[in-house]
Order: structure tokens, then sequence, then C-alpha cells
């Protein structure tokens, strides 16, 4: 809770210099939701990404930092690419010692890991912020489709 509430007071702060904003995505195994800022062209987010329905694919927690190229010049309606890495928490529910003991008496194990997440997203300006399509790896590919709500237009 004091990690989103440290995050809530960064995005107010920076409002003045920075289009602080708010994403949600679906992708290939799941929903996610992100907290960010972009200033000029760096893009700095707190992303979680979690599957609906697959035991087997982590819950992944990031932080990144991307620079964000812009397509077109335009005053309104840009087309962007943004590339990004960070670092990346991951959790995933381990069956394998639950599975192979028969009276069921075995736990289930989280496995919880750190790593690298890289990053691939082509965007769209839209009326309150920005339609995305996005590519993200880590630990596995994952792919899909986002909006970002931005706090304050510039």
């Amino acid at each position: 809770m004091k990690t989103i509430t440290l995050a809530i007071a960064l995005l107010i702060s920076t409002s003045a210099i920075a289009q602080p904003y708010i994403g949600l995505s679906v992708h290939n195994s799941g929903v996610g939701a992100q907290l960010g800022i972009l200033a000029e062209s760096i893009d700095v987010a707190l992303a979680i990404k979690a599957p609906l329905t697959k035991v087997d694919v982590p819950t992944i927690v990031s932080l990144t930092v991307g620079k964000q190229f812009l397509l077109t010049q335009r005053e309104e309606d840009n087309y962007s690419f943004t590339i990004s890495a960070g670092a990346a928490f991951t959790s995933v529910k381990d069956f394998t010692a639950y599975n192979a003991d028969p009276t069921g008496q075995t736990g289930i194990a989280t496995v919880t890991s750190t790593s690298i997440i890289y990053g691939l997203q082509v965007g769209k300006d839209a009326y309150l912020g920005r339609v995305f399509i996005s590519a993200n790896y880590c630990k596995g590919m994952y792919y899909g489709l986002g909006m970002r709500i931005f706090f304050n237009r510039n």
C-alpha cells in the first residue's frame, strides 16, 4: 500500500513538468495495469501483468524506463514508438510437488524471482491518451492492446 501511495504522490508532484498516466491492457495470457510518467520523450512506468486463467504463467510487477520516438510531428494525433527495459519481480505457482504426492498433503509452492523485462510499444494518440499495441519479454513473450489515460495533456 505504501508503494501505491508513493507512486500516486510522485505522479501528482511531477504533473507540472511531465504527463502522468494510468494504463490498462489485455495481453495474450491475462490483463495488465500501469502507472507512469511521460516527461519529454522519457517514459517511466510501474506495471503489473497478471494471468486470468493460466496458473503456470507468472504474475509480473515491473519498473521500466523507456525512450519514446514520435513517428509524426503533428500538434495532435501523433503516432509513437517506445522501447523500454527494466527490472521485474515474478511470482508463479509450482504444482510439481503437489502433483507428485498421491495423498495431496504437499502444498503448492510459490516461486519468486527477479529478472529483466524488455518492451516495445507502438501507440496512437487518442481523445484522453494513447491507444497502443505492445510486446514484452520477461520469462516469455507477452503481447496485447491497451490504453493510457493522461492526467495532464500538454
